[in-house]
């Protein structure tokens, strides 16, 4: 059989190839690839099972070679394709707003064709947008911030700021969507953590592109910084582990402080006054503490400037051992806070 309404795909068509894939496209198209058995072999143990049954004398043929009909859509497959043939090393640049969405269809098939080489690179990348540890949690965030705060300075100078950082930082909802359809499980307790941050009124779509009603975008809060949730992305279960996670981190906050705050076994001098500094300090910064976490809606930050939570109890006059135990009690709460929140949230478990 030689069917003859393919259209050949213009970069993914070799003349050597010896066997063609055919795919749709959206629009009905139907798309051939024509490629070589031992590139594909090669890269997915379940192309080298398929394209290893004997031929029978059935088989249709597409321009001399044989031809198989792909379920996948053409779009998808021209992108796998292209990484096996043109781009080995895929190239994601990081913190890219819409990285989910462009890695989910590629990701989908890389593990439907157990693609592993192809599915590690992506999960790599995810994982630095997403990270596992505190410490490179708080890079991320300094990198947001100097993105704002460069954004706020163009529009003081006059200079339009377009560029808002919420388009150059992850975005959580879609994240989590690829979470769940790819096995991703790692980049979930940030990815909430994240997303519990964010207003529900701050919307992705709505808030990109919907114009106010005299026609000009209202890209005030994009400017100082806000960041946004592609909200309809999630689904039911999420929002409901979103929730839960948002409560539960209230609790978990105010016990952990309320434990450094009567730990008194920690006060360096507790029930006495050293020098210039006296036992009720610990207890006035650690109710400042406490007061900031309640009114927070971002703890990790919040207990991350530690200098602001000075100056918000009136730089009391701490000596070097209770300022030193203040501000390891602060990154204990963090720690155990970050440690904490996949149970939060009700996550699955990590790969």
């Amino acid at each position: 059989m030689e069917p003859v309404n393919f259209k050949h795909h213009g970069q993914l068509y070799f003349a050597d190839g010896n066997i063609v894939l055919i795919a749709r496209t959206a629009a009905d198209e139907r798309v051939a690839f024509r490629v070589h058995q031992s590139v594909m072999a090669r890269n997915s143990p379940i192309f080298a099972d398929m394209l290893s049954l004997p031929l029978s004398g059935a088989v249709e043929s597409y321009d001399g070679v044989p031809f198989v009909r792909m379920p996948d859509p053409a779009e998808d497959l021209e992108r796998l394709l292209q990484v096996l043939y043109i781009q080995p090393m895929l190239q994601i640049k990081r913190f890219d707003s819409d990285t989910p969405l462009i890695v989910k269809p590629l990701l989908i098939l890389a593990n439907k064709y157990e693609i592993q080489h192809l599915r590690a690179n992506i999960i790599q990348k995810l994982e630095e947008d997403w990270p596992r540890t505190l410490s490179e949690w708080d890079e991320i965030e300094h990198y947001a911030e100097g993105k704002a705060k460069t954004c706020v300075q163009d529009v003081q100078w006059d200079r339009t700021c377009d560029d808002f950082p919420d388009l150059h930082l992850p975005e959580a909802a879609s994240a989590i969507n690829l979470s769940h359809a790819c096995n991703v499980p790692n980049i979930l307790p940030a990815a909430f953590y994240h997303l519990s941050r964010i207003s529900i009124l701050h919307d992705w779509d709505r808030t990109h592109v919907a114009l106010e009603d005299n026609g000009i975008p209202d890209y005030s809060d994009l400017v100082n910084g806000a960041r946004t949730a592609r909200w309809n992305l999630l689904s039911k279960e999420d929002f409901i582990c979103l929730l839960t996670g948002r409560e539960r981190l209230k609790d978990a906050i105010n016990v952990k402080v309320w434990t450094e705050h009567n730990a008194h076994v920690t006060h360096p001098h507790p029930n006495e006054d050293y020098g210039g500094c006296k036992s009720k300090y610990w207890s006035k910064v650690w109710d400042v503490v406490e007061r900031a976490c309640r009114e927070s809606s971002d703890v990790l930050k919040t207990l991350r400037d530690v200098v602001d939570i000075l100056q918000s109890s009136g730089n009391p006059a701490l000596c070097y051992s209770c300022e030193h135990g203040i501000k390891k009690g602060i990154d204990e709460v963090r720690n155990e806070i970050w440690n904490g929140l996949h149970d939060y949230f009700d996550l699955p478990l990590r790969a």
